[in-house]
């Protein structure tokens, strides 16, 4: 079982209840990029799919995530939401489905080594937009977390989708509290 399968995962949910105001950034994500598709990978409680709904209604929209209890959550809050518990290295979809892919703190929880696994994973179910937000490093760091090792790393998560995926990115960006997101860095990829 996953470290965020369990306990340590409910955990994780519990103390990341209240939905921080992400509008501004999926509205204008939203009205440039146009998709009718998207899929969430690392959903947890749905803080993006919730502001990705508000800017797009009409688009079909998916979460990912290995908790169920967190999808619970995602599914009582917002019903029109599709969900599958699984892993991002084995997404349950078919080839280039979805017009947008998204992970936002999600690439940070796996080790260095499985995370050209998982970006090529995400390229698979992409169609036509990529968009990760992850905290950035030059090299890979380890950062304790909550008292266990291996559970997040800073790291040229970039880097790895342009050697796995695309050669360059559309645009980037760093996001702050302000922008309701915790000091990470953005980046937009078109196949």
């Amino acid at each position: 079982m996953s470290l965020w399968e369990g306990e340590f995962g409910d955990e994780y949910t519990k103390r990341n209840a209240i939905l921080p105001n992400r509008k501004r950034f999926w509205a204008k994500r939203m009205r440039e990029l146009k998709p009718e598709t998207v899929l969430e990978v690392g959903a947890n409680r749905g803080f993006n799919t919730y502001w990705i709904h508000k800017a797009k209604p009409q688009t079909q929209i998916w979460a990912v995530d290995l908790n169920r209890a967190a999808l619970h959550l995602l599914h009582i809050t917002q019903p029109t939401v599709g969900i599958e518990c699984a892993d991002v290295v084995n997404l349950p979809f078919k080839d280039h489905y979805f017009d947008l892919v998204v992970t936002v703190g999600l690439l940070i929880h796996l080790r260095p080594s499985a995370v050209p696994f998982a970006v090529k994973e995400l390229g698979r179910v992409c169609k036509r937009y990529l968009l990760i937000a992850e905290y950035y490093n030059e090299t890979w760091e380890m950062i304790p977390y909550h008292g266990k090792k291996n559970a997040l790393w800073k790291g040229p998560y970039n880097e790895v989708v342009m050697r796995e995926l695309w050669s360059s990115e559309k645009n980037a960006g760093f996001l702050t509290q302000a922008d309701g997101f915790d000091r990470v860095t953005w980046w937009l990829y078109e196949r």
